[in-house]
């Protein structure tokens, strides 16, 4: 057993369609945010985490 750093990655799960209909919403929210209608903040700037990461684990070797 070997004490890593877990990596945790969803890309492979997402899907495209649904990503690029997400990513449409942020690109017209922050326009918003540049023409001074609405103030945009993230979460992930507040400090909001609503899970924990486990950070370091055992995994078998190889």
């Amino acid at each position: 057993m070997i004490w890593k750093r877990v990596r945790i990655s969803h890309k492979a799960k997402q899907d495209p369609v649904i990503r690029a209909n997400k990513q449409a919403d942020i690109e017209i929210l922050e326009l918003d945010t540049a023409s001074g209608e609405i103030d945009l903040k993230y979460l992930h700037e507040s400090g909001f985490s609503p899970w924990s990461e486990s950070g370091y684990t055992y995994y078998p070797k190889g």
